[in-house]
């Protein structure tokens, strides 16, 4: 293999290291952001999407409210809330 291709290869190498590594640190920072506006742990958010589970009224409630209801209290706990204005429609 020549030098410029091994050259090449190692830059790719250190580019997707690099986009990888800003993307965890996007996430991260999304996650803290949120969790701070519901009023949980970033720990907690990151179990939740890694582990699913059952929020709790209020919690759904502060999602909603931190997501500007791009994520429904009805979506989280139809069992409580029951389902949102669009189901109910169709």
């Amino acid at each position: 293999m020549s030098t410029a291709l091994i050259e090449a290869a190692q830059w790719a190498d250190e580019l997707m290291e690099a986009e990888t590594k800003s993307r965890r640190e996007k996430e991260y920072m999304v996650r803290n952001r949120l969790a701070k506006e519901v009023g949980c742990s970033q720990q907690y958010i990151s179990l939740l999407l890694r582990e699913g589970g059952q929020l709790s009224a209020e919690m759904s409630l502060g999602f909603e409210r931190a997501t500007n209801s791009v994520i429904s209290r009805h979506d989280l706990r139809p069992d409580i809330f029951g389902p949102s204005q669009e189901e109910r429609v169709a």
